[in-house]
């Protein structure tokens, strides 16, 4: 008999795959990560049939999914990816590594540079990567661009630190050394009150948990967040003000793979949307370039560049 926690793991397999086809397929990463899924469970004897017809109908990095996948018959890839997808320091792969980096020297040239204590840090990590055959020219063509300590390392120059790549942005970021939030770019003149719609409908709610409550005996139990409980897990989750989508993560909870995202405004206003299961397809196509979800690894990924979001606009529907 399938255990309660495959049955999870297999309809979460299944759910992903047909927000996948949705939005327009997924990564070689993804894909062979999801038939790894499938084999454990086929190990079990487990029925994975529906999920083996979805595969076969999921765009794989732009092209058609592989006529069969097996470990006989593994997907065909680049050399290079074959390289830097393997695991390597303590679970860390060079691509992930690679990625993290790349995202970081993108941030560093939408924000103005960065210090050289952290350039140096790049270099050395650009270093290691190359020494094992990484191809990191992507990587090389940013970190030649970098602001170091206010001056400029090469005659190219650096994106407006304002925009992320969006005409228009401003967003803010937490700046330890001043302990403050600091835009990046400049904020509207007037910025709306600090009241907005809830992102549920809150009629459809069993109980409302306020943010700011001691939920126990103990002030240990002191919980900053809000949340609903819901008598249904169809529910629309909706934006409640104009903003950005600035980072999230995903993550599993007992087998179950869920979404957090943090939205945040051009005044300031970040709001996180935690416990999400099912999202639209703008926003699944958005999560789906987050590391593979580690259980109980909560730990946010910038979306870069941000991504547009009006307020009303739907999120989530579980």
């Amino acid at each position: 008999m399938i255990s309660s926690r495959d049955k999870n793991t297999l309809a979460d397999i299944e759910r992903q795959l047909t927000m996948a086809i949705q939005s327009g397929g997924m990564s070689p990463y993804n894909y062979r990560s999801f038939d790894s899924k499938l084999k454990k469970l086929e190990r079990k004897k487990v029925d994975t049939r529906n999920a083996r017809a979805l595969m076969k109908q999921v765009s794989v990095g732009g092209k058609q999914p592989p006529k069969a996948v097996s470990d006989n018959n593994p997907p065909k890839q680049p050399p290079l990816l074959r390289r830097i997808n393997g695991d390597s320091r303590g679970g860390i792969s060079d691509a992930d590594e690679l990625r993290a980096l790349e995202q970081g020297l993108q941030t560093a040239l939408k924000t103005g540079g960065i210090s050289p204590q952290e350039h140096k840090k790049m270099g050395e990590q650009l270093k290691a990567l190359e020494s094992r055959k990484v191809n990191t020219a992507n990587a090389r063509a940013m970190y030649a661009k970098l602001s170091v300590g206010g001056t400029e390392p090469s005659k190219a120059a650096s994106a407006p630190a304002n925009n992320l790549e969006n005409a228009g942005a401003v967003w803010w970021r937490f700046e330890h050394d001043k302990n403050k939030w600091v835009p990046q770019g400049t904020p509207p003149a007037s910025c709306p009150p600090l009241v907005f719609d809830s992102p549920v409908d809150i009629s459809k709610a069993r109980a409302i948990l306020y943010p700011g409550q001691q939920r126990g005996l103990s002030i240990q139990d002191y919980k900053a967040h809000g949340g609903f409980l819901l008598s249904s897990p169809d529910i629309e989750v909706r934006m409640p003000y104009d903003g950005y989508v600035m980072q999230g993560a995903r993550f599993t909870e007992n087998g179950h793979i869920q979404y957090a995202l943090d939205m945040i405004s051009e005044c300031g206003i970040l709001q996180r949307f935690g416990h999400l299961y099912e999202l639209t397809p703008k926003f699944q196509a958005i999560v789906e370039k987050f590391p593979e979800p580690k259980e109980n690894d909560s730990r946010t990924t910038p979306v870069r560049p941000m991504i547009k979001v009006m307020k009303g606009e739907l999120i989530a529907t579980k």
